[in-house]
């Protein structure tokens, strides 16, 4: 019986983690989507260009990447949660390229 615990407890530390990853990337999302709203409305030049829309949309689309895949992880039994550990990962990872690349604070 002890055996079984110890399997299962660095599984949901690594599950709790990664919602963990998950809301502080949303957070940061967020932030930056709130940055980039601002920048825009101030701007005196007129409407954002092609490209800062382009900037803006992606990050709006991966805080809902990131957003969807917090909730899922929220509701996922053990066997759900193993099944779509990689995609969970995935999604972090991606989401941190995201807000590293310097394009959308450009």
């Amino acid at each position: 019986m002890s055996k079984t615990a110890e399997k299962s407890s660095p599984t949901m530390d690594s599950r709790d983690n990664m919602i963990a990853e998950l809301n502080s990337l949303y957070q940061k999302f967020e932030h930056r989507i709130e940055e980039r709203s601002a920048h825009n409305r101030t701007q005196s030049c007129g409407s954002a260009t092609k490209t800062e829309i382009e900037n803006f949309n992606r990050l709006k689309l991966h805080r809902t990447k990131v957003k969807n895949m917090h909730h899922q992880l929220l509701e996922a039994k053990d066997q759900e949660w193993l099944a779509i550990r990689e995609e969970a990962q995935t999604v972090v990872e991606n989401a941190k390229i995201i807000l590293n690349d310097p394009k959308p604070s450009n």
